[in-house]
């Protein structure tokens, strides 16, 4: 590992300016990094694969400020890298044997680190004025950025010929699968030299328990972004959020990572061919992208993924179960463009006591925790939970063309052909859910008040 620390050449050029207006600072920053035509190319042409030619305007826009307000925070960071790059070259050589370049240099907010190529080897770029402008010049930040991105080094060097970057994919959507595995691996790798489950990234103090319990919100966002082709800066630029929370793939990949060590090593893992990649991300997030952890509420867009889940589970019991003629999609989940908690309502509709009982026996052999009646006369409740503690599925079984059966096909029928009412709906499970994040029953109490307010609306 060689480290080249090129920082001290913006840093004197700044200090001696005295007009440090933008267009004087831009300048003497082109002059800077002009030194190093390589660096500069691979910055420029960062941007270039972004789509953005004015690298003035990102300039004026993100790097200038970050100056202006935290230049007395420039050389701290400075000096804590290269102080921690230091003492981890020896921990760092001894799991990778090749040659490899580190950094230290003054960028154009391409990343707090960014791995590319320097004369022809592998590299990683630490961008000094990202790392100030993140807060991660400390400590664990530092410590995580650093491992994180020679998790990247190794991940390069083990596909060797296969390693991808952005500029080789014809199709967005391959790329954003592809930069989940990637991140996923360098990330779980810091977590693994670390010994702990541990993230810099990051805007906000509760981020971590954010991404945990919103985890089926974002794995369908991501599908959304990969069916439709869209950028990834949403999920891995620190300046773009989804819901106010910033670079959530990390996260989303790091679990994708972590399931797939229950079957393979992370070296198996960092060699799998695209195809494998392609699958096991869509498999992942498919998966992902419905259940609720146990005890909160979280309200998520409307996703095709719930349909297909639906039509999987109704699959798997009905092969299972003979005795179940009657089934059916119900609650939010099965209203197109309506948010809901993202759990799979099924309503099983039984028609003689025989076969009730062993519609309960079975699917209690298909790992359905029984509830009996639950509260509800002459209906009877199951959940199917994951090891995780994350409810995937609600069934609910009622005597076939009971009340409760029609009075809940109705409903749902209702809010499929009322644009009104379903954005009503919408409207005040998003407030509940914010009032009661951590109080299923209390949502549920509020919510049911509202469905009585537009049930009786309805003709029945």
């Amino acid at each position: 590992m060689e480290i080249i620390d090129i920082y001290d050449g913006f840093k004197t050029r700044y200090e001696n300016l005295n007009n440090k207006s933008v267009e004087n600072t831009f300048k003497i920053w082109n002059e800077y990094i002009s030194e190093f035509p390589e660096i500069k190319e691979m910055i420029v042409q960062t941007y270039r694969e972004d789509r953005v030619y004015e690298i003035f305007d990102i300039f004026e826009k993100y790097i200038y400020p970050i100056f202006n307000d935290k230049w007395n925070k420039f050389d701290l960071a400075h000096d804590n890298l290269i102080r921690y790059l230091k003492q981890s070259k020896d921990k760092i050589e001894d799991l990778i044997d090749e040659k490899f370049y580190v950094i230290s240099f003054i960028g154009l907010g391409t990343g707090a680190g960014h791995v590319d190529k320097y004369k022809n080897k592998p590299a990683v770029y630490f961008g000094i004025e990202k790392i100030v402008d993140l807060n991660w010049y400390q400590n664990s930040e530092l410590q995580d950025l650093i491992y994180h991105e020679i998790g990247h080094i190794l991940h390069m060097i083990l596909r060797g010929k296969d390693w991808l970057t952005k500029r080789m994919f014809k199709k967005q959507s391959d790329y954003l699968y592809w930069i989940l595995y990637e991140e996923g691996f360098a990330q779980r790798f810091s977590q693994k030299i670390m010994e702990k489950d541990y993230y810099h990234q990051g805007n906000q103090t509760d981020w971590k328990e954010w991404c945990e319990i919103n985890l089926p919100k974002l794995c369908a966002e991501y599908i959304r972004y990969a069916e439709e082709g869209k950028d990834e800066f949403e999920f891995f630029g620190d300046w773009f959020d989804i819901d106010g929370y910033s670079e959530t793939g990390y996260f989303i990949g790091t679990q994708l990572i972590k399931k797939l060590e229950k079957d393979m090593s992370l070296k198996e893992i960092a060699k799998m061919n695209l195809i494998e990649i392609k699958n096991e991300v869509y498999d992942f997030l498919f998966e992902c992208s419905y259940g609720l952890k146990n005890g909160y509420v979280v309200v998520s867009p409307y996703t095709e993924v719930w349909k297909k889940a639906y039509q999987i589970e109704k699959s798997r019991i009905m092969e299972n179960i003979p005795e179940v003629r009657n089934i059916e999609h119900i609650g939010s989940t099965a209203v197109e463009e309506l948010s809901a908690k993202p759990i799979i309502d099924i309503m099983i509709g039984y028609e003689n006591d025989l076969d009730k009982e062993n519609i309960i026996e079975k699917l209690k052999d298909l790992d359905y925790t029984f509830f009996g009646e639950n509260g509800i006369t002459d209906r009877y409740f199951f959940k199917y939970t994951t090891e995780d503690k994350v409810t995937k599925f609600h069934i609910h079984l009622a005597k076939f063309e009971s009340d409760f059966w029609i009075r809940h096909l109705r409903f749902r029928d209702h809010l499929r052909n009322n644009k009104n009412n379903r954005e009503y709906y919408a409207e005040i499970k998003e407030k509940l859910s914010r009032k009661a994040f951590s109080n299923r029953e209390k949502y549920v109490q509020d919510k049911d008040e509202f469905i009585k307010k537009i049930v009786e609306n309805i003709d029945y």
